[in-house]
């Protein structure tokens, strides 16, 4: 008498399917990575807000490095963001960038309002900008900002 087994049938392209896509997916994370605008556009946000934290421990310490860095965050971010090299970077050109992007002409204004208010404190030693508001209107800004782009 023999023994019957049953027939089993192991199905393997279940796995093989996964691992070409595992493979797939790694290549094109690579790809992405390598990518130097697609990785400067992802953490341009991150970065920012690293720099007005710095901003803020300014604004606690009442020293003139507030102004610097809330200025180092926008022009970072609207380069990195829009793809603009920062040489290159000026107020028609940004402004043109972010009308094609839908932003809203009040959002800009006061982009702009903030950027000259630092350049007059930074520049002038009686700048008369209330410190903590402007620090504030900058987080706020750049929250719009990344809501839009």
């Amino acid at each position: 008498a023999s023994v019957c087994c049953p027939a089993v049938s192991y199905d393997y392209s279940g796995g093989l399917f996964l691992i070409i896509l595992a493979f797939l997916l790694r290549r094109r994370s690579l790809a992405r990575q390598a990518d130097i605008f697609y990785v400067r556009n992802k953490k341009a946000g991150k970065i920012a807000r690293k720099r007005l934290k710095i901003a803020h421990l300014h604004l606690q310490k009442e020293d003139e490095g507030l102004f610097e860095e809330i200025l180092k965050a926008f022009w970072g971010y609207l380069s990195d963001r829009l793809g603009i090299p920062r040489a290159d970077l000026s107020k028609d050109r940004i402004s043109s960038e972010l009308i094609n992007k839908n932003i809203e002409p009040k959002t800009m204004d006061e982009l702009w309002k903030i950027i000259e208010e630092c350049e007059f404190s930074r520049y002038s030693p009686q700048g008369n900008t209330e410190r903590k508001d402007l620090y504030e209107r900058s987080v706020v800004c750049l929250s719009k900002l990344e809501q839009k782009l």
